[in-house]
């Protein structure tokens, strides 16, 4: 399980309370539960003048303590996403390739900015929905392939709410045209919780399944 945090304001704020500071901050909760730690990458984005800007780190982010204080005190905006990172591995795949900055979250393209909490447990399959949008992924992700989707379908003319349906009903139609070859597995995602922002707009978004 991945954590997330969104900001909205009506002015440039800072965040560092929600961050760091706090005893219930994204950095105190990605060490709470020790059997559960998220140690594999973090990331914060930001609009500065209007204009997007990610930070992103491959290692854990309690390794990195000083360097993530220093950046979550210096932020000041009107929206702020960030992520801290426990590697999903659908297509179980050695732990090395998992972990780089390009796979750390939130992703971005133009002044978008994306992070997810959740499995796509049939990323290889659902790259086929992106058409030439698959040959910007850059990492192993899988929550990659949701971010590209969102940004076809919006460039496409759809709206975000939009775009969402339209993962949720594509993936559960190519898992029923691919499941017999995953028999390992009994549903096409573990969670579509997601935080996504324009640059103008803050959205969230919770979609889980278990068992």
């Amino acid at each position: 399980m991945c954590r997330l945090f969104g900001l909205l304001s009506n002015r440039p704020c800072s965040a560092f309370r929600y961050l760091f500071g706090d005893q219930c901050s994204l950095f105190a909760q990605s060490k709470a539960d020790p059997s559960r730690l998220q140690g594999d990458g973090w990331g914060i984005g930001f609009y500065a003048s209007g204009c997007l800007r990610v930070i992103k780190s491959e290692r854990p982010i309690y390794e990195e303590r000083e360097r993530f204080k220093s950046i979550a005190g210096s932020i000041e905006s009107n929206i702020i996403v960030a992520h801290v990172r426990r590697a999903s591995n659908p297509r179980g795949l050695p732990r090395e390739k998992l972990i780089s900055v390009e796979n750390s979250q939130p992703f971005h393209y133009e002044n978008y900015v994306f992070a997810h909490n959740g499995t796509i447990m049939i990323p290889d399959e659902v790259k086929g929905l992106l058409g030439e949008w698959r040959l910007r992924i850059r990492g192993l992700n899988d929550s990659e392939v949701y971010f590209w989707f969102i940004i076809k379908e919006l460039h496409e003319g759809g709206s975000i709410a939009e775009a969402l349906r339209n993962f949720e009903k594509d993936l559960w139609r190519v898992w029923f045209e691919v499941r017999d070859k995953h028999p390992g597995k009994t549903r096409p995602y573990m969670g579509l919780n997601m935080i996504f922002s324009d640059g103008e707009r803050l959205y969230a978004y919770v979609s889980t399944m278990r068992g």
